[in-house]
């Protein structure tokens, strides 16, 4: 699949891992680190940026499980920038500046500013 996805293609493996209420055993901060970083090795050299996507949850410790210089950093918002405070969270304004400033430390490459 990696080797035939076209320039420009996108791949995550996991989707809000560490995020979701649900923990099965297997399912450590270690070895979701290790899935991260053998995945972005697999993508190495070809036309396929691996990346993570963050949910719910603590930023610090959620990009803490997060090797440096993926393709790219995401975070689901849910939509919720045009709301006022969300129960679980800051402002999502305020929790995307968070993840912005934090995830700018991860990688070598630029974050555009919003």
């Amino acid at each position: 699949m990696i080797a035939a996805a076209p320039p420009g293609s996108m791949l995550n493996a996991w989707h809000e891992v560490l995020s979701l209420n649900y923990t099965p055993k297997y399912l450590t901060p270690g070895n979701v680190y290790k899935m991260h970083r053998r995945m972005n090795a697999l993508c190495k050299g070809s036309n396929v940026s691996y990346g993570v996507l963050l949910g719910g949850g603590e930023i610090p410790h959620l990009l803490r499980y997060t090797p440096p210089n993926l393709g790219y950093y995401g975070l689901d918002l849910y939509g919720n920038l045009g709301t006022s405070t969300h129960p679980r969270w800051q402002h999502p304004f305020q929790r995307w500046i968070q993840f912005r400033n934090l995830a700018r430390k991860r990688t070598r490459y630029t974050v555009i500013p919003s």
